[in-house]
C-alpha cells in the first residue's frame, strides 16, 4: 500500500468516527457507545447515557468518592475510569443562582486544589425543558490526568449538579459528547 492509499484509508476510518451525534451509535477509543433514555431519582429525570454503563457498585463507590457527600448516582463504563455522576438537591433557583453556583464551585475547587487547570468560564445550555450552567477543568489523579465537565441544571423545582469525567487521553472524544447529554436532562411530571 503507497502513501496515498495510506492517507485514504485514515481519512475513511477517520469519517467512520466522526459521527458525535448521541442519538446515533457513537466510536470513542474503538469503543461503540449507543445513548438510550436512562431515569434517574425515582423515575423522575430522564437522561441520554451510553446502555453499557451501569451503576458503580458501592464498595467501589466509596473508595473513588471517599467523602460521605459523593454523589447519590454514578454510572460508569467496566474500567471504572469514565463517570456520569449526578446528585439532586430540593432547591430552587433562578438563573443567577445556577451561575452563582457554578463560579463559587470553580472558587472552591482552585482554592482546595491549586494545580487544577479550569478549562473555560461557565457556559449555558438552555433547552425547552431546562436550562443549565456548564464548565470544564482537568486535574490530576493518582497515576493520570482527568478531564471533567460539571454543570449546574435546573429542573422541575430542583438542582440537578452534574460532574462528567475520564481520562485526559479520551476527553477530546468526550468533549462534544457532554453538552448533548446534558440538553437530553428531562424532568418528568408525576401525574396524579
Amino acid at each position: 500500500m503507497d502513501y496515498i492509499d495510506l492517507e485514504i484509508a485514515k481519512a475513511l476510518k477517520a469519517s467512520e468516527n466522526a459521527n458525535t451525534d448521541i442519538h446515533k451509535p457513537v466510536t470513542i477509543q474503538g469503543e461503540v457507545l449507543e445513548f438510550v433514555e436512562t431515569k434517574l431519582f425515582g423515575d423522575t429525570i430522564s437522561i441520554l447515557l451510553p446502555k453499557n454503563f451501569v451503576d458503580m457498585p458501592k464498595p467501589i463507590a466509596k473508595i473513588k468518592y471517599p467523602s460521605e457527600s459523593r454523589p447519590q448516582v454514578i454510572k460508569t463504563d467496566l474500567t471504572g475510569i469514565t463517570n456520569f455522576t449526578y446528585s439532586l438537591f430540593d432547591v430552587q433557583a433562578d438563573d443567577s443562582q445556577l451561575l452563582e453556583a457554578a463560579e463559587a464551585t470553580q472558587k472552591i475547587l482552585k482554592k482546595v486544589n491549586p494545580a487544577l487547570m479550569l478549562l473555560d468560564d461557565p457556559q449555558w445550555i438552555e433547552t425547552e425543558h431546562t436550562k443549565s450552567v456548564w464548565f470544564t477543568y482537568k486535574n490530576s489523579a493518582l497515576d493520570m490526568l482527568i478531564y471533567y465537565a460539571a454543570h449546574y441544571t435546573r429542573i422541575g423545582n430542583k438542582l440537578l449538579y452534574g460532574i462528567f469525567n475520564c481520562d485526559l487521553g479520551t476527553y477530546t472524544d468526550w468533549e462534544p459528547i457532554v453538552p448533548q447529554v446534558i440538553e437530553s436532562i428531562q424532568y418528568i411530571e408525576k401525574k396524579r
